[in-house]
């Protein structure tokens, strides 16, 4: 065989282990899929933590708005029970007349 002629080994690559641009694209591949993992795993931590925030949020918000609530109820109960009492009191008034 002449040595211009590449055998089958040499022309697929067998030869060789990798080239320098294969090895640089290497490097650039695993430098992506690397960056990717670093933004994959800090936005997954920053969205537990915002999730955090916003249970603890929402648990002062429900607190509050309960404690409202019964401020509310009592002060409809007093409101109920002094109408009930007028309206006796006229519907008495009426029956005397």
């Amino acid at each position: 065989m002449s040595k211009d002629i590449l055998s089958t080994d040499e022309c697929l690559g067998r030869g060789r282990v990798m080239t320098e641009l294969q090895k640089v694209f290497l490097l650039f591949a695993a430098m992506y899929f690397l960056a990717k993992g670093v933004v994959f795993l800090s936005l997954y931590l920053v969205t537990l933590r915002i999730e955090q925030k916003a249970l603890a949020f929402k648990r002062k918000r429900e607190k509050i708005l309960k404690k409202r609530w019964l401020q509310n109820r009592e002060l409809y109960r007093k409101a109920y029970e002094d109408y009930e009492k007028r309206k006796r009191q006229i519907d008495e008034d009426m029956d005397m007349d």
